[in-house]
């Protein structure tokens, strides 16, 4: 099995038939998958979420996901909008159930 030399290789072959075809394991390997999420979700940059006229309100909120972590998208009383991961650092149990 041709299985590559790192996850994400300066410049990427596909063996065989050009690259058109793209290999099965760049759709099953768990560590590329892991290092795909860090890579474009949760490091060194700010992801979309929602637009801020979605939660009109004090109270407001959205709920969403950003790779694989649920958060909530919410406007405080004092009109800022902030954005929580839809998690209790206590007990780890999603506490917005709601879309």
């Amino acid at each position: 099995m041709n299985e590559p030399k790192s996850v994400f290789p300066q410049s990427p072959t596909w063996p065989g038939d050009g690259t058109s075809r793209v290999p099965f394991w760049a759709y099953t390997r768990e560590d590329l998958y892991k290092k795909e999420l860090d890579r474009l979700f949760y490091n060194g940059h700010w992801c979309y979420v929602g637009l801020e006229a979605e939660i009109p309100n004090g109270g407001d909120f959205k709920r969403t996901v950003v790779g694989e972590r649920s958060v909530v998208m919410v406007r405080d009383m004092d009109g800022q909008v902030n954005v929580v991961e839809n998690v209790c650092a206590h007990r780890g149990m999603r506490f917005c159930r709601e879309r």
